[in-house]
């Protein structure tokens, strides 16, 4: 099963979001600075995103791992994305990104993207790859939701790039929720998602299951500063 959450034992501190004192946002408990996802669906795979911010809460730079849970070695569409803004601007005035692991951009040359739109929500992502043949599917997903905030949501990259993060990894800074439930339009099984919040409201664990069967497929945890 490919991530939704890409979307995390290597050690967790490694990717915790570096901020210096001069150039961080004050300690609210909201921000978050990693989610950490571990697929069970037979992969293996463990991917961590880590945030980083400047002083008015901003987000400066986001790095991407991904590693084979059983051996610990780094696998694919390892990244880093930074971000730059025009004085007090909200919306990045400049996006760059760069694979620092192996770079699989040929990969991904010939795949066109579709998001659909839902109460401002994605309600499903469909990707068609000309290497397959030309306009042939090659994954996508179908989503619900619930009342469960999407601690990645942003108005303002939402209106800009938010787009282009999630096509290219699958995180989602478009939706206002967390989705309750995903279909696999193409690959596996269906999935039904459950939280637990913190004080705040903020999802701090996230548990998706097999729809028919309740088996264990992905966990994402979410961290904050």
């Amino acid at each position: 099963m490919k991530n939704l959450f890409l979307s995390f034992c290597i050690p967790i501190f490694l990717f915790g979001c570096k901020k210096d004192d001069a150039n961080a946002p004050a300690s609210t408990g909201n921000i978050l600075t990693s989610i950490r996802a571990d697929d069970y669906s037979g992969t293996n795979v463990l991917s961590v995103d880590s945030f980083s911010y400047d002083n008015s809460g901003r987000l400066l730079q986001i790095i991407h791992w991904d590693y084979d849970n059983a051996q610990g070695n780094s696998l694919y569409d390892s990244m880093t994305w930074k971000f730059t803004y025009n004085g007090s601007g909200n919306a990045p005035a400049t996006y760059s990104s760069a694979y620092t692991v192996i770079n699989q951009a040929a990969a991904h040359k010939d795949i066109t993207d579709t998001i659909f739109m839902n109460n401002g929500n994605i309600s499903k992502f469909s990707a068609y790859a000309d290497s397959l043949g030309t306009g042939n599917f090659d994954f996508g997903y179908a989503y619900n939701y619930v009342g469960t905030p999407n601690p990645l949501y942003n108005s303002t990259i939402s209106a800009s790039i938010g787009p282009l993060l999630y096509v290219r990894t699958y995180l989602d800074f478009i939706s206002k929720y967390l989705p309750a439930g995903s279909k696999d339009i193409f690959y596996a099984p269906d999935l039904t998602y459950s939280y637990t919040t913190n004080s705040l409201g903020l999802p701090v664990k996230g548990l998706g299951k097999e729809k028919t069967t309740g088996e264990l497929e992905t966990s994402i945890t979410y961290s904050y500063k």
